[in-house]
């Protein structure tokens, strides 16, 4: 079994790598469960709903011309696409990318810590 640190994943916001302003990322897979539970179950009986999942990130904010702090400024209660990869190189079955649209709504200064809810996420692993 392979270890994963974690520690050369990429992370792209739009076009712009940001691996550099960043100290770690989550990204987190969830499916609502709908209860379908009828009289004749013996158990609780569910169903797989709508997908519920987010990305957590902890930038470095950089104040730079198209930097950190102007990507995620401009985005700002809209959608930005953003794009991971566990390790850098070549996407492949063992490496695959992760590509979705989030909902930028929060937003700090200095150290920032943002948690974004994801749509149309898709799973890679060819480039």
């Amino acid at each position: 079994m392979a270890i994963f640190s974690g520690k050369n994943t990429v992370v792209i916001l739009g076009t712009t790598t940001v691996s550099a302003f960043v100290s770690q990322v989550t990204l987190n897979r969830e499916v609502d469960a709908v209860e379908i539970t009828t009289m004749s179950n013996a158990d609780h009986v569910f169903l797989g709903g709508l997908n519920n999942d987010s990305v957590t990130i902890e930038f470095f904010n950089d104040f730079a011309a198209s930097s950190v702090n102007d990507l995620v400024e401009a985005a700002l209660g809209s959608y930005l696409n953003l794009k991971l990869v566990p390790v850098s190189g070549t996407v492949t079955a063992t490496n695959p990318s992760y590509t979705m649209s989030c909902f930028v709504g929060p937003e700090t200064v200095a150290t920032a810590s943002v948690t974004w809810p994801v749509k149309a996420l898709t799973k890679s692993t060819s480039a």
